[in-house]
């Protein structure tokens, strides 16, 4: 298990250059899990923000509608992301 704070996030979302981020979230990590996608996407050129686990699984369309993210994956989410990066430009470099 890895424990990083918020400001390690933070330094993350402003140094790498990754064009596609993953987030999960269980429920009693989703208020982190929704800062961390709010970080990323508020860089000058934002990565793709998808989020799976089973938050996301649960609560899909109030994740959707609500949180600063392009994708949302339900249940087991390996094919799905990798099927999201093939077709994106961003993840087909």
């Amino acid at each position: 298990m890895f424990d990083y704070t918020l400001a390690d996030i933070q330094r993350a979302a402003l140094t790498c250059d990754a064009d596609v981020v993953g987030i999960t979230a269980v429920t009693g990590t989703h208020l982190t899990a929704m800062e961390c996608a709010r970080l990323f996407k508020a860089r000058p050129k934002p990565p793709i923000v998808i989020l799976g686990g089973a938050h996301a699984t649960q609560l899909d369309e109030q994740v959707a509608l609500r949180w600063p993210v392009d994708y949302v994956v339900r249940g087991e989410g390996e094919e799905t992301l990798l099927e999201i990066v093939s077709a994106s430009p961003k993840g087909s470099r």
